[in-house]
């Protein structure tokens, strides 16, 4: 029997909001009814005018709430906005949630829900916390939320009392199921006193569901003027300037590694980053389609210093393609390299800057690529997480 399938994600864009996409597009393609429901398209520091109520509470939330020296996210007014009426998903068998923040309010889940599945997609540690969408350490998600280091002190009630509205919202839904596209994720979400005690499905990220093949390494260098003696390292991050991507960190210790002369080239992909000019680093801005075909396909290595991700879209679709991964040995990225021959992990600044000096003088060969780029195919085929979340919107 066919579905009819509400995704639903405050934007349309970014990691969740793709993901929804994606298994939209898949779950079309096996026969259902499956849609998209956002707010924008976009994100709010591209189009602040198209949500202002939505801009203001973000602000409320990074600039007043949020403590200076906490590094990720933090929602807690926007928390309490919603987006969306019961009468927009009334024919849905089953509500799918992606990132949900700024759609619903936790207190409307209920009464949106009614008898029917839902499912949340867990994509950071939002539903875990009182209010951060990533912890980067802290244990307070487990005990309450008391404390909180991640805002200033008039709000630190605030967020114990956030978590046990999630805690509240997600106990009073009848039909709820919970997925991660990591084990990291879903480890940690037994552990939270917001979801503690239902049950995580593992599902990962899917890829596009028409993929391209990469090119041939060598084109893709000549096209992008690599030397071919070069080993091509990638960074990538929409916002470069994101201290959770820690971008800067692969920029210092590449800059370090090649001035002893590092035959090696460093393709940044993204906005923002440093203004500073450092030999063989290559500011490619924001890519999309054939660009970033192109500059995978001349990469050997993706480089993620990260503090803190759940199963990044960018690490897959680079796997996909034949890339190997460098990745800060913490959350969600050791689990990338358990299937990647090739992939490193480090801890410390300088361990990665070592590895550039190492992997320049190596060349990965041209079955590796091939091979990684079979399992990772395989590992986030988009037509078999359809088929896992529909078994699941059964169970």
């Amino acid at each position: 029997m066919a579905l009819r399938i509400a995704h639903l994600s405050f934007s349309a864009s970014g990691g969740a909001g793709t993901v929804a996409t994606r298994l939209a597009a898949t779950q079309r393609a096996l026969g259902h009814d499956a849609e998209v429901l956002s707010s924008i398209t976009g994100t709010l520091h591209t189009t602040p005018l198209a949500k202002p109520r939505h801009t203001l509470a973000a602000g409320l939330d990074q600039y007043v709430v949020k403590a200076p020296d906490f590094h990720a996210p933090v929602s807690l007014y926007r928390n309490r906005l919603s987006d969306l009426a019961s009468s927009d998903v009334a024919d849905a068998d089953v509500i799918h949630l992606h990132w949900p923040h700024g759609l619903i309010d936790p207190d409307e889940l209920t009464t949106i829900a009614g008898n029917r599945m839902v499912v949340w997609t867990l994509h950071d540690m939002a539903a875990l916390t009182g209010g951060c969408h990533y912890s980067l350490g802290c244990e307070g998600f487990t005990s309450g939320c008391e404390g909180c280091p991640a805002v200033r002190a008039p709000w630190k009630k605030a967020i114990t009392r956030s978590q046990q509205r999630t805690a509240e919202a997600l106990a009073a839904v009848p039909h709820l199921r919970l997925a991660s596209p990591s084990q990291w994720l879903a480890t940690e979400a037994s552990r939270s006193q917001s979801v503690k005690g239902h049950d995580v499905h593992v599902i990962p990220n899917p890829l596009p569901p028409n993929l391209t093949e990469p090119m041939a390494q060598k084109d893709a260098k000549t096209q992008l003027g690599i030397p071919q003696d070069h080993t091509v390292f990638m960074v990538s991050a929409s916002n470069l300037d994101d201290p959770v991507k820690a971008a800067r960190v692969a920029l210092e210790a590449f800059g370090e590694a090649s001035s002893g002369g590092l035959r090696a080239t460093l393709l940044v992909v993204g906005q923002g980053g440093p203004a500073q000019t450092i030999p063989n680093v290559r500011p490619l801005g924001y890519l999309r389609g054939d660009q970033m075909t192109t500059a995978l396909s001349a990469s050997d290595y993706l480089v993620v210093p990260s503090l803190a991700e759940n199963q990044p879209l960018a690490i897959s679709e680079a796997q996909a393609m034949g890339v190997s991964l460098i990745a800060r040995d913490a959350t969600g990225l050791p689990e990338h390299t358990v299937y990647d021959d090739d992939a490193k992990l480090f801890s410390h600044p300088s361990e990665l800057r070592d590895l550039f000096d190492t992997l320049a003088k190596a060349s990965r060969s041209a079955s590796s690529r091939q091979k990684l780029m079979a399992v990772a195919r395989e590992r986030f085929d988009p037509a078999t997480a359809a088929t896992r979340y529909l078994e699941l919107y059964s169970q």
